[in-house]
């Protein structure tokens, strides 16, 4: 938990939301010196902190819920997550922009494409995260900060295969539980009858 808990700013597009804590981007956390995922300096000296972004607290309750279940966040994983958490629906991270800045490594663009995929599904799978993508225009990666937003991704994604409706699964029940309840219904619904 935060020491001083602080609640989220309300939601402002990425153009009229300046960035106010230039450690942390708005998000609560940061990577130590060490290499570790901590909170914010502010944050553990209990000192004044700015408001952490939407998405910044949903990550944040992620790696906090990884830190109760004894898991280490990956750093990698938590820079593409915060770099995340400056884009929106409207205008989302393109797929290149984060292959060159995190996985520009590679040794061709078929392996930086599968490691940003791996990244990708564990924000999703492990963390928890609502990391949400469209590949019809405007294309690209970004983190649900409601419900609403949510919805429509998961209403592109059903045609996915099952792996990927367990994971949206997981994401709704850890950040939007009645949803996920809806979700479970509506699953059920579908069912053909077996005539029991």
């Amino acid at each position: 938990m935060l020491p001083n808990p602080h609640a989220a700013a309300p939601y402002l597009p990425l153009a009229a939301r300046p960035l106010t804590c230039p450690v942390c981007v708005d998000v609560g956390l940061r990577v130590s010196p060490q290499g570790r995922v901590e909170y914010c300096p502010p944050l553990q000296m209990d000192l004044p902190h700015a408001p952490l972004s939407l998405a910044g607290a949903l990550i944040t309750r992620c790696v906090e819920s990884l830190w109760r279940r004894a898991i280490v966040p990956d750093v990698r994983s938590f820079e593409v997550a915060r770099f995340l958490s400056t884009f929106d629906s409207t205008k989302p991270c393109r797929r290149d922009e984060l292959i060159d800045r995190f996985f520009s490594y590679g040794s061709n663009s078929e392996t930086r494409r599968r490691e940003l995929n791996h990244v990708v599904r564990m924000l999703r799978d492990i963390w928890c995260l609502s990391v949400c993508s469209r590949k019809a225009r405007p294309a690209g990666y970004w983190i649900a900060t409601d419900e609403t937003d949510f919805r429509e991704w998961v209403e592109r994604a059903m045609a996915e295969p099952i792996t990927t409706l367990s994971t949206i699964h997981r994401v709704a029940k850890a950040n939007w539980p009645r949803y996920a309840e809806q979700l479970e219904f509506a699953f059920w619904q579908d069912q053909p009858d077996e005539g029991l």
